[in-house]
C-alpha cells in the first residue's frame, strides 16, 4: 500500500508542474518524503525462518525431550498471528523476544517451593 500511495503521489505531483498553488506541490512532495521515511524504518525487519527459531530454542537448551522444537513453532505461531508486532509496536529483534519467550517458559518449569503452614520460631 504504501509504494501505491508513492506512485500515486508523485503522479499527482508530475501531474501539475504548472499549478498556480504550488502549496499542491509541495504537500505532495512532503508526503512522499514521509512515507519514504516510514517504509526504510520498517524494511529492516525480516521475520525468521523456523529452523533459524528452532535453532534458538535449541541452543538455549531450557527445554528437554525435543520440547525446544514445540516452543519454537509456538513461537512463530504466536507472532505470525499478531502480525510479528510486541503489543502495538512492530518487532524489531526476533531474537530477543525469543530469548524472553525462553526464560519465561523457564520461570513457568521451575517448582515453587511451598511455603510452610508451621509458625516460625524466633
Amino acid at each position: 500500500m504504501t509504494e501505491a500511495r508513492l506512485t500515486e503521489l508523485e503522479l499527482i505531483c508530475a501531474a501539475h508542474p504548472g499549478h498556480k498553488s504550488s502549496a499542491l506541490i509541495l504537500e505532495c512532495l512532503a508526503e512522499i518524503v514521509r512515507l519514504q521515511k516510514r517504509s526504510t524504518r520498517r524494511s529492516g525487519f525480516l521475520a525468521p525462518k523456523a529452523a533459524e527459531v528452532e535453532a534458538l530454542f535449541v541452543a538455549g537448551a531450557v527445554f528437554r525431550n525435543g520440547s525446544a522444537a514445540q516452543q519454537a513453532s509456538a513461537f512463530i505461531d504466536y507472532y505470525e498471528s499478531n502480525g510479528w508486532r510486541v503489543g502495538r509496536v512492530p518487532m524489531t529483534n526476533w531474537q530477543a523476544a525469543a530469548r524472553g519467550w525462553q526464560r519465561r517458559a523457564a520461570e513457568k518449569i521451575a517448582p515453587v517451593l511451598p511455603r510452610s503452614s508451621e509458625p516460625r520460631m524466633i
